[in-house]
């Protein structure tokens, strides 16, 4: 099945889509300098004010922030990874002329 349109917008629909697992790396080590730096701070000092900031919300919101940020970079790399078998079976279907769906190359070997 030929999609003319779709050649024309596959660049754009499919570029900021490369870029999701960049943002969403950023994004969790962003949260997690934040948690470190506010929640649970290095040495000694860091140990006794995590007894404080465990039940507080900013640093429940920065630790789901991480969590949700982990899923979805994985989510990302699973639809880039589908979207290019997509694309290779359909640039292999284009170049060697398979025609699997067309109707017309059925009778040509009907006697």
């Amino acid at each position: 099945m030929r999609i003319p349109f779709l050649s024309a917008f596959a660049p754009i629909a499919f570029a900021p889509i490369a870029f999701a697992p960049i943002a969403f790396a950023t994004l969790h080590w962003a949260a997690a300098q934040t948690y470190v730096h506010f929640c649970a701070p290095p040495g000694l000092y860091g140990y006794f004010i995590t007894y404080f900031n465990v039940a507080n919300p900013v640093c429940s919101y920065v630790l789901q922030v991480m969590d949700m940020s982990k899923y979805f970079y994985n989510q990302s790399w699973i639809f880039i990874g589908i979207s290019t078998m997509g694309a290779c079976k359909y640039l292999y279907q284009q170049c060697t002329n398979d025609n699997t769906n067309d109707n017309t190359n059925k009778n040509k070997f009907i006697h």
